[in-house]
């Protein structure tokens, strides 16, 4: 959760001192490497899916909480439209709100706060929920949300290669 956190936090901080230009003239290359992110980490969670072997707390005992953050952190730097997303918030915001540096900090920090709030009360829900889920069922949603992310990658790639095509 904070590897999520700290990516928004430098990607907001990024967007707010104008990588926006930078990403507009890469955007399609981007679309692509996100893509192709997507159907990389959709088959690995199908794949980690049927090796589950996870203690009544939900954590198995020899996980690493860095290999873990860094996973996270992996993830989400690798995933361009987190970028583009903030991109274009702030770009929106400072155009119609007319936002000064001062305001773009305060509504990044708020961005932050949001997410780290967000993200918190996704995993308490998941530590309540895991108390009645059998490991056999979370291994069945996570190969569900593998199939997902495999179908959302293929789908990015698709609609890349339509568009490429249609300018041509």
């Amino acid at each position: 959760m904070l590897a999520v956190v700290f990516i928004d936090a430098l990607y907001i901080l990024l967007s707010i001192w104008g990588i926006s230009t930078l990403i507009e003239k890469n955007k399609k290359l981007l679309k692509y490497f996100g893509a192709i992110i997507l159907i990389i980490f959709g088959l690995k969670t199908i794949i980690d899916s049927f090796n589950m072997d996870l203690t009544f707390s939900g954590i198995s005992p020899d996980i690493s909480y860095l290999k873990t953050f860094i996973t996270a952190i992996m993830l989400t730097a690798s995933n361009p439209l987190t970028i583009i997303f903030w991109s274009g918030v702030f770009s929106s915001k400072v155009i119609e709100e007319g936002f000064s540096r001062k305001d773009e900090l305060k509504f990044g920090c708020g961005a932050v706060l949001a997410t780290l709030v967000f993200l918190t009360s996704i995993t308490l829900i998941g530590q309540f929920t895991q108390s009645f889920l059998s490991v056999q069922y979370i291994a069945i949603l996570n190969k569900i949300v593998g199939l997902l992310l495999i179908y959302f990658g293929i789908r990015l790639l698709r609609t890349n290669i339509d568009q490429k095509q249609s300018s041509e």
